[in-house]
């Protein structure tokens, strides 16, 4: 949801939801790869959640912006 609040503000709301199953993380403390870390394979995760996003254009060509995100993820069982 995009609100042009006015010409120089605007909202917007998103909502999403992400299902990975091969996904890979670099883990810097894993310490079998001392001392630059390792990527590893992480367990199949579902994330949802909703990202507010707000911005601003001032005068003399300043702007600014402001974003909130809250996430749920979780791990999710493979399918057999």
């Amino acid at each position: 949801l995009n609100w042009q609040v006015s010409t120089g503000a605007s909202l917007l709301a998103r909502i999403f939801e992400q299902k990975t199953t091969d996904e890979i993380a670099f883990n810097r403390l894993d310490t079998s790869c001392v001392p630059f870390g390792c990527n590893t394979n992480l367990d199949p995760t579902r994330r949802k959640g909703v990202e507010l996003e707000s911005r601003v254009k001032w005068q003399y060509g300043f702007s600014s912006q402001a974003v909130v995100q809250y996430v749920d993820a979780r791990f999710r069982r493979q399918a057999l």
